[in-house]
């Protein structure tokens, strides 16, 4: 915890919520399957790369008829595969 940050005022989370929820409402899929995806990706991700866990952002945006999966994953470095 830093003393320098700031924590997101409430409306503002309530804000993220009701848009997660809106979202995840459009998209037909639950917040378990969400999170499930989001483990899954990371599983998949960590193979590859060393990635920052923490700094993951991982949201499913609607706009007009469409709908986008769209992932923000900060990589720290790539993993060397020694067996292919």
């Amino acid at each position: 915890m830093s003393f320098f940050s700031r924590a997101k005022p409430s409306a503002s989370m309530a804000k993220e919520r009701l848009r997660m929820v809106l979202i995840q409402d459009r998209s037909l899929l639950s917040p378990g399957m969400l999170d499930s995806m989001r483990k899954d990706m990371i599983e998949v991700l960590n193979k590859y790369f060393v990635v920052d866990n923490e700094g993951i952002e991982i949201d499913i945006d609607s706009k007009d008829t469409s709908t986008m999966l769209v992932a923000n994953i900060p990589i720290i470095q790539t993993k060397r595969r020694t067996n292919q």
